[in-house]
């Protein structure tokens, strides 16, 4: 859990209070003091910054052991650049999840790239819980964006894992384009987008099947159209509150990119957006 004691941050935190952490799991506050601090004044920010910190714990702790779960809260303060010491504190914690408010002094929604929540996303080696909403509760609605590659089941899967043992539920939304459609004489041409709509019907009731059978109800919209807005337009329509989408890697590159369209969602979204990483990247430190 990042903080730079914002607004965004407290509401991130509060989040935080409420995901499914397992019994004997740590709660980790980070706040990353920027190396441009004149030397002669780091101490002083990093002992106000820490007595900030504990009180964040502090009211986190209670929070949980109010819900009655047993969960560990510590805190740390780093220096160096934001982004490259908040993925270094994930992996030396061996951190499951990085947990980022989405209103900082830069407003992620019109300042998404440059940011220090966008690179740990690109960089970062675990998935990215971005909060937008305060918490009134744990997750009861999500929304799973799904391609039909093999990244589908890591987002699906780490939807669960944020949404409360009661919750066996979730929506899947997957959107197709239709190629070539000016290729096809009119006669022919209901056709071949009806083949296109079974296809990818048929496809994504494969993926979530795998999940029916493990006792989750799986809500299925399969929609022709930009996936963006398809996306969007579910997700406010269902009232979801928590957004689930994939994040792509390019090879030959030791960084991962967002795609086009996970960055507009989280630009765009009304509710949380959780990314999940590629599989296979690496990301050397500077």
């Amino acid at each position: 859990m990042a903080t730079d004691f914002s607004p965004g941050a407290a509401a991130a935190i509060r989040r935080a209070a409420w995901l499914p952490i397992g019994p004997g799991g740590t709660l980790s506050i980070v706040h990353a003091l920027a190396d441009s601090i004149p030397v002669d004044f780091r101490d002083a920010v990093a002992e106000r910054a820490m007595v900030m910190l504990h009180a964040a714990a502090a009211d986190v702790a209670r929070a949980i052991a109010d819900r009655g779960a047993d969960v560990k809260v510590e805190c740390a303060v780093v220096l160096g650049t934001p982004y490259v010491e908040i993925i270094r504190h994930a992996r030396a914690t061996g951190a499951d999840l990085v947990v980022i408010g989405r209103h900082g002094p830069r407003a992620l929604r019109d300042a998404f790239l440059g940011s220090t929540a966008e690179r740990v996303v690109r960089k970062g080696d675990v998935p990215v819980l971005l909060v937008n909403e305060k918490a009134a509760g744990p997750y009861q609605r999500a929304l799973v964006a799904i391609d039909l590659s093999d990244a589908s089941r890591r987002v699906t899967d780490l939807a669960l894992t944020l949404l409360p043992d009661d919750v066996r539920s979730l929506r899947m939304v997957h959107a197709f384009h239709i190629a070539f459609e000016d290729w096809f004489a009119a006669n022919t041409l209901d056709e071949y987008r009806r083949q296109h709509q079974d296809l990818a019907a048929a496809n994504a009731q494969t993926i979530a099947a795998a999940y029916t059978e493990r006792g989750i109800q799986c809500e299925l919209t399969v929609s022709e159209g930009d996936p963006r807005i398809v996306v969007l337009r579910e997700a406010v329509r269902e009232r979801c509150d928590l957004m689930a989408v994939g994040t792509h890697a390019r090879s030959g590159m030791a960084h991962a990119l967002l795609g086009s369209v996970a960055e507009w969602l989280v630009r765009s979204s009304p509710c949380d957006v959780a990314l999940a990483r590629p599989t296979r990247f690496t990301f050397e430190m500077p």
